[in-house]
């Protein structure tokens, strides 16, 4: 008999082990990575990540160059006269070439084209009724912009607005990343901690159902007041709302905590952990980066303005521009030996010049001018308040955890003192010195200052996860 109770024995203690075994240990670490890995706002916001990354180079796209592809059909006609037997001209042509600018002003162009020229109609038989012939042109023309746009300013501050424009947008998504893992932090040890919580909770209700019972075993042997076994009855039925209460919130918890590394319910399998309160004590209190996102994307949103303002100014300046073109054409009544002479024509024609435009409202222009210097000064006082801001707000959340952690060891001196009057109290009571109002009230002194310890550990580890955002 003693060997099958010793067997049973082994045989729970070996189920116990299981179980615990079985029990996971989900690390801040493991659940970010998850987070990272299945939260749809975090890759939605890798994803764009990507995008801009990859449209800051796009703006080069006007720099590429180009194939040019033209055709043309077209019918004349005509009067006849005693010059020009012919009152209908058929016109067919292509061209065939490319064009590219470049990010210095700069820009070439070369095509190479034919045509054919049918002329036809007759006065009489002894007109030749129809006469084409071929027409192969090769032209080339190269310019440059000597004010405006001058070796490629406004290309190139239009280029830097794009940059910059992707950049912040990278930077946003990076800083919306960020939030989302400070928002997982939260929910870690928020969870973390409404569930040291819930013990405390569940050992009050634990210690109110043995009064009750301790209360009502000495009412029927006539020991104890009525009154006492009521207050004992009310007692329970307070600790019983607050348990239940204590794991609704845990349940909203768990499912928050859930929701953000994508998974559906309220049930939590792993165990999480909690640093000790002399690790929250002991905590670092020092950022760790140089320029949280959301200020670098106001950083980079004010250097695309500011490209921007000076595209403007660059895009009111007269435009002067030089260009020489060189082009050869060949008749011939045959397409291929047009095609073929051209290269060897001697009919070339070169033409160079400049071109000029001028804005003539000036009072427009110098408006303009006036209204992005305004701006670009607006856009430093913004820098520098947003810099100030962000400054004010680093101080206050390193003065507020200093104040957290003086908070948190005056809690644990509270709960240490409230642990010794409770002992005392329930000495007292248990030899008939103290009323069962008395106990109680310490009591829940006692359990108050555990749960006011736990707030406080998760008031300073909220603080601590919002300067890791620094």
């Amino acid at each position: 008999m003693k060997k099958s109770y010793l067997f049973l024995g082994f045989f729970i203690i070996g189920i116990g082990s299981k179980a615990f075994a079985n029990t996971k240990v989900l690390t801040l670490e493991s659940y970010l990575q998850a987070v990272k890995a299945k939260n749809l706002n975090y890759q939605n916001a890798k994803l764009r990540i990507e995008s801009a990354g990859i449209s800051k180079d796009l703006e080069a796209i006007k720099h590429a160059p180009k194939l040019i592809v033209d055709g043309l059909e077209s019918v004349s006609r005509f009067p006849r006269s005693v010059t020009t037997q012919a009152d209908r001209l058929d016109k067919q042509g292509l061209r065939l070439g490319f064009v590219q600018h470049s990010r210095y002003g700069l820009s070439a162009e070369g095509a190479f084209g034919f045509e054919r020229n049918k002329l036809s109609g007759q006065i009489s038989p002894l007109v030749e009724p129809e006469k084409q012939e071929y027409a192969a042109s090769a032209r080339s023309q190269v310019s440059v912009q000597l004010w405006q746009n001058a070796w490629g300013s406004l290309d190139q501050e239009e280029e830097k607005v794009r940059v910059h424009t992707e950049s912040a947008r990278i930077k946003e998504q990076e800083f919306k990343q960020l939030m989302i893992l400070e928002q997982a932090k939260h929910s870690y040890w928020g969870l973390a901690l409404a569930q040291k919580k819930l013990a405390v909770y569940q050992k009050i209700r634990g210690n109110a159902q043995n009064l009750l019972n301790f209360l009502r075993g000495r009412e029927a042997k006539r020991l104890v007041n009525k009154i006492d076994v009521h207050q004992a009855i009310s007692n329970d039925a307070l600790r019983q709302l607050e348990l239940q209460r204590q794991k609704m919130n845990l349940s909203q918890l768990t499912f928050e905590f859930n929701h953000l590394r994508g998974l559906e319910g309220s049930e939590l399998l792993e165990t999480l952990e909690v640093p000790s309160t002399n690790d929250l004590l002991n905590i670092s209190v020092t950022e760790n980066r140089k320029e949280r996102e959301d200020l670098g994307a106001k950083l980079e949103t004010k250097k695309a303005a500011i490209s921007q303002i000076v595209a403007n100014r660059e895009y009111l300046k007269p435009d002067l521009k030089f260009f020489v073109q060189l082009e050869k054409k060949r008749l011939d009544s045959n397409i291929s030996a047009a095609t073929r002479k051209v290269w060897k024509a001697s009919n070339s024609q070169t033409t160079y010049g400049l071109q000029f435009s001028y804005l003539l409202d000036r009072d427009l222009v110098n408006k303009s001018i006036q209204a992005s210097e305004k701006l670009e000064k607006s856009l430093q006082v913004e820098s520098q308040a947003n810099k100030l801001e962000n400054k004010k707000h680093l101080a206050s959340l390193k003065e507020h955890i200093k104040l957290g952690k003086d908070y948190l060891q005056s809690t644990i001196y509270l709960e240490k003192v409230e642990k010794e009057k409770y002992r005392a109290q329930n000495k007292r009571y248990k030899l008939g010195q103290a009323s069962t109002d008395e106990f109680l009230r310490f009591e829940d002194m006692y359990y108050d200052a555990q749960i006011v310890n736990l707030d406080a550990q998760i008031n300073l580890l909220m603080l601590v996860t919002e300067l890791q955002t620094y």
